[in-house]
């Protein structure tokens, strides 16, 4: 990586201002943070479903428009009371980012856990772009889902649960919010030497949490 400018890092998530939910107030305090400490930060957002009178209208020609942070794929935005629509609004952005994140600028992609299914389209573009993938939890999905009593067990999940599991061990670095979170990660094969211990609202220095290290990750 070229030393001699900031470190530009791809913050992949469904969520961020105008949008309110909790990962998208996170995220705006993040990037504060992080260009304090040299980090450039461009963000790969959906059409914002949360607010939906500022979602941007869906265009078929066209897949995703600039923002002032980065970059808007036009996500569905239906509403979020069913999961079967909040499912649609994940699907469609998690396709829709995975395409554009393929022509995006960013030496380092930080995915976070809107939706769920992200980190398995993360993993695949930094696959293809030899790009290190830092992987932050906010929960650790299915077993989440399945424990609040939104999910129950079936074949899908199974699956679902071991895709997750997979994408963990091929991520560059991953981000618990708590010790609990971290040794549930060592408990799926994440090397506990590429797991950070980081709760929401600490001042860390963002630069050395995302800075890449030397060794592939998945070797």
């Amino acid at each position: 990586m070229d030393r001699s400018r900031p470190l530009r890092v791809l913050v992949w998530n469904q969520y961020f201002p105008p949008d309110t939910s909790a990962t998208a107030s996170l995220l705006m305090q993040f990037v504060r943070r992080a260009e304090r400490d040299a980090v450039m930060v461009r963000t790969l957002q959906g059409n914002p479903s949360y607010r939906p009178a500022e979602a941007v209208r869906w265009k078929p020609w066209q897949l995703w428009r600039r923002t002032e942070q980065g970059l808007m794929v036009r996500s569905t935005t239906r509403g979020r009371d069913r999961l079967a629509d909040r499912a649609r609004n994940y699907v469609s952005f998690a396709a829709l980012s995975s395409i554009v994140a393929l022509f995006a600028r960013g030496d380092v992609i930080l995915v976070m856990t809107d939706p769920p299914i992200a980190v398995l389209g993360a993993v695949l573009v930094g696959k293809l772009r030899r790009k290190p993938v830092v992987y932050w939890l906010q929960d650790y999905h299915p077993e989440f889902m399945v424990g609040i009593g939104r999910l129950a067990p079936s074949a899908w999940v199974r699956a679902w649960s071991r895709l997750h599991q997979m994408a963990l061990r091929r991520c560059e670095r991953v981000i618990a919010i708590g010790r609990d979170m971290r040794d549930r990660l060592i408990e799926a094969g994440v090397a506990e030497d590429r797991i950070e211990v980081v709760a929401n609202g600490s001042a860390v220095d963002w630069s050395m949490q995302l800075e890449p290290t030397t060794q592939p990750a998945g070797t």
